[in-house]
């Protein structure tokens, strides 16, 4: 019996900004958040201040969670077939060493080709969004599985590595699976990310959007600058069931406002984005190897 599509629980929305207004040590980094802040608030009153009580934008960007400042790196066959199949497979660490934190994901933009498969893990399915220079809104839906509590020492080297960890991963990827093909580290890439986060906006009566600065500075780079950065702000269904999906309209409305604020060149935010810029996951893909 075919699986039927399992509901979104999160939708997320991500913009690029630009890795230079963040240049700087620890410090500066957060002066650079806290400016952003302030200018996201003013870029966005007219959209949020005039439909709500409170104030638009509450909190301050700031590393709340130690378990977010971590490596991050990504593993793929030389002829990138998790790639090429919609799969991501991630390996995230803490800074200060410790166990791993696996993360298999797939996307796609049509919602059933990945709302209906198997992963293994703790499974969660979101909605993805962004927005480009072409394109004011990007869908892409997300199944992944998440395994913590990994032996810091488990060591990926084939594709059946993967599946150790994720069963259905074998016939997931369906004739591109075989066991035995070697694994690499994308572009022999590792990633030191930090997560700021602490600051929210009001989408509904009941809910609050949270928001994220992401930054990856590459190790073993000395480059004053992330390498890249992103923003994202997401709601979710928390409290009303997993079997909802209480995205109302005005809910809906109200964040692709906010979306096209960032899109728009007019807007205090245009020195901050950048419309052109890879995702995160693009930018490590899109290195060379050495």
């Amino acid at each position: 019996m075919a699986r039927k599509s399992r509901p979104v629980t999160s939708r997320e929305y991500k913009l690029m900004l630009r890795a230079n207004r963040f240049a700087g040590d620890h410090q500066e980094v957060l002066a650079a958040a806290e400016h952003f802040r302030s200018v996201f608030v003013r870029a966005i009153g007219n959209t949020i201040l005039e439909e709500t009580d409170g104030p638009a934008v509450q909190g301050s960007f700031a590393p709340h969670r130690d378990d977010k400042q971590v490596t991050v790196q990504f593993f793929d066959t030389k002829d990138r077939r998790l790639r090429h199949s919609s799969f991501v497979f991630r390996q995230r660490q803490s800074a200060s060493g410790g166990p791993l934190e696996l993360t298999l994901k797939r996307r796609h933009r049509d919602r059933f080709f990945v709302s209906g498969c198997k992963t293994g893990g703790k499974t969660k399915f979101e909605e993805d969004i962004k927005a480009t220079r072409d394109a004011p809104f990007l869908s892409l839906h997300s199944l992944s599985g998440k395994v913590t509590g990994v032996d810091a020492e488990t060591e990926f080297r084939t594709l059946k590595d993967i599946r150790r960890f994720y069963k259905p991963f074998k016939t997931q990827l369906g004739d591109a699976y075989d066991g035995s093909v070697p694994l690499l580290r994308v572009c022999d890439f590792i990633a030191d990310q930090t997560v700021l986060e602490g600051v929210d906006f009001q989408v509904s009566e009941a809910l609050r959007a949270k928001c994220a600065l992401i930054l990856w500075h590459q190790q073993g780079s000395h480059a004053r600058s992330p390498a890249v950065v992103e923003f994202s702000f997401r709601y979710r269904d928390k409290g009303l069931g997993s079997k909802q999906e209480p995205f109302t309209t005005a809910m809906a409305a109200r964040c692709y406002d906010v979306l096209e604020v960032f899109r728009d060149d007019a807007s205090p935010l245009a020195s901050w984005v950048d419309l052109d810029g890879p995702t995160k996951t693009a930018y490590a893909y899109g290195l060379t190897r050495t």
